[in-house]
């Protein structure tokens, strides 16, 4: 991730190069030195160590194969055309103290397990990428920073530039071979654990799912683990029964001589790529038969996920609307009776005040007694109002209870229509897989026919060399590889 050749100004916009600007680009080893590189570490105060240890580098064997980097590209445009899925995985920045045999070895079965849940979720093979081996090197805004013991120091870099504690920051050139080193160490340790048969399958076998109890998601990927487990056991037993027959032929090529040897090569080599070549067909087979039947119960969850939404939206206007009426009747009774309660007390004040002026200002009393009686005809209007409101109530009640009810129903209809279309997409996902694992049987069988075929061939022809003596025709071809299961 970390391409330091791209690193721009924050204010300076990014060129885009195109795919042949890029291909015309003649490479060399050190053709990178002509480009502009930004937080590179310098080394002025040891340029003799630094020149001794880039002389160094330049000789000692590369990381990674031409053939390994050719195989990835490919795996690579596999995916892009959706064929396969990538799993990448790893630390941002390694460090030397872990290079040890347990931490890898953990890291490496987490990124195999991490592949073998995702290709039994998908049913796609998947390409796992462990960003490992070389991760010993990590970009900084500043070239230096402040530290509360040791005031200025230079930044940590990452393990090819500088070590992490304050008092091991200079920049040094032998940690680059060290960087190396410990690369070739961590490759030559996750190549020699995948070395083994049932690395997969023993892999996969002690994958935990355990922590995954709590979420609702525990028990589909439970059943992915389960079916990723047994893929890999199968995988692992098929490669030790090849294996076995592999030795049993070469042993009797070997014992009938160099010619038969080769022809024996041959014949096998040519069987293998028929054989992958069925199984390949077969695979590309179930994934479009799967990814068709995927789209088709997308199609159907889409379709009832937007009906079931249309009906509980019109359920829940129904009910909302009620909810506003009910709302509405309620706050004016309660307006009404605030009303009448003020009018009440008015008049009852007016009242005492009337009584208090019996004897005094007849003109007074007057005026007393028609407010007195105007705040009662106000209070009596205010109480039919109030009636006639609680009634409002009463309906708008019974309109809610009944909306609520029908929103329930709706709710419980929408659920149903969800779930018979969650059965149907899983029904059409489960019989999709099911004739894409019949292809693949069907395709392993074919491949078997075609493995045991060659190898009658090859234990005639090296028993025809073994009584004659003469020498076969053929050019010699690798072993016979392992036929990867899908």
């Amino acid at each position: 991730y970390h391409c330091f050749d791209l690193v721009q100004s924050p204010m300076a916009p990014m060129e885009v190069e195109t795919v042949a600007t890029v291909g015309a680009r003649k490479w060399s080893p050190g053709s990178w030195r002509s480009c502009e590189t930004l937080q590179m570490a310098t080394y002025e105060d040891s340029q003799d160590s630094y020149a001794a240890t880039m002389d160094k580098l330049s000789k000692v064997p590369p990381l990674v194969q031409p053939g390994e980097v050719d195989a990835l590209r490919e795996q690579l445009a596999a995916a892009a055309r959706g064929e396969k899925f990538i799993v990448q995985g790893g630390d941002c920045a390694e460090r030397f103290m872990d290079c040890t045999a347990d931490y890898l070895e953990a890291q490496l079965k987490l990124i195999v397990q991490m592949g073998a849940l995702m290709e039994s979720a998908t049913g796609m093979p998947t390409v796992r990428v462990a960003r490992m081996a070389g991760q010993y090197g990590k970009p900084r805004s500043s070239p230096v920073e402040k530290h509360a013991s040791f005031g200025e120091i230079k930044s940590y870099k990452g393990e090819n530039i500088n070590g992490y504690a304050p008092t091991d920051r200079a920049w040094d050139p032998d940690r680059l071979l060290q960087g190396y080193w410990h690369s070739c160490a961590t490759l030559n340790t996750m190549r020699g654990l995948q070395m083994a048969d049932d690395f997969g399958a023993s892999t996969v076998g002690d994958l935990d799912l355990d922590f995954l109890k709590p979420s609702p998601h525990y028990a589909a990927w439970s059943k992915a683990a389960d079916k990723a487990k047994a893929a890999e056991e199968a995988k692992a037993a098929a490669a030790k029964q090849r294996a076995a027959r592999e030795e049993e032929l070469r042993a009797a090529a070997a014992a009938s001589g160099d010619g038969a040897s080769e022809e024996v090569q041959r014949i096998l080599a040519s069987a293998k790529a028929e054989s992958e070549q069925v199984v390949a067909d077969a695979s590309a087979a179930g994934r479009q038969l799967t990814s068709a039947a995927k789209a088709e119960a997308g199609a159907l969850t889409s379709e009832a996920a937007s009906k079931a939404s249309a009906i509980r939206s019109q359920a829940e206007g129904v009910a909302s609307a009620a909810r506003r009426e009910a709302s509405g009747a309620k706050s004016e009774l309660s307006s009404l009776r605030s009303e009448i309660a003020s009018l009440e007390q008015r008049g009852a004040a007016t009242q005492a005040e009337y009584d208090k002026t019996f004897f005094l200002n007849f003109g007074k009393r007057g005026e007393l007694k028609d407010e007195v009686k105007r705040l009662k005809d106000d209070a009596a209007r205010a109480t039919k109002k109030a009636d006639k409101a609680a009634k409002a109530v009463d309906k708008t009640a019974g309109d809610l209870e009944k909306a609520e009810a029908s929103a329930a129903k709706a709710g419980e209809q929408a659920a149903k229509i969800e779930a018979d279309a969650a059965a149907k997409a899983a029904k059409v996902t489960a019989e999709a897989e099911k004739q894409a694992a019949a292809l693949s049987k069907k395709a392993e069988g074919e491949a078997a026919k075609v493995l045991k075929s060659a190898e009658s061939k090859a234990k005639a022809a090296a028993k025809a060399a073994s009584s004659s003596g003469s020498v076969l025709p053929g050019a010699a071809v690798g072993g016979a590889s392992k036929i990867v299961k899908p």
